[in-house]
């Protein structure tokens, strides 16, 4: 939350983080198997179309995908779209939260 919270401020969109921790978690394919879980989530984003940037274990011993989602057009990468997936022992924790940046290449910023 700290990284989040250097990178983009402190606004409402922590506390949505904060919130998301509370929502009821979709269960574990096989249960008590976080490992199997990240396997199997890290397939399915994939073989989406998108890419697994990094798995993490966070300060609350959960496990924590990163990934970049891409679409295929010509805006792959203009657009930038990243999300997280947090892996409990009692589940899968959804929505995934989501990082929007917008790449000005012509004045070489990145726009939140």
């Amino acid at each position: 939350m700290d990284v989040l919270k250097g990178l983009f401020g402190s606004n409402d969109s922590i506390d949505d983080l904060k919130r998301i921790r509370n929502y009821k978690p979709i269960p574990l394919k096989r249960k008590g198997d976080i490992e199997y879980e990240v396997q199997y989530q890290s397939s399915q984003i994939e073989g989406e179309g998108h890419r697994v940037l990094n798995v993490v274990t966070n300060k609350h011993n959960e496990r924590v995908i990163v990934y970049r989602l891409y679409y295929g057009d010509d805006q792959d990468d203009i657009n930038i779209n990243l999300r997280i997936r947090i892996i409990t022992n009692k589940g899968v924790k959804l929505p995934d939260p989501n990082i929007y940046l917008y790449v000005f290449q012509e004045e070489q910023h990145i726009f939140k």
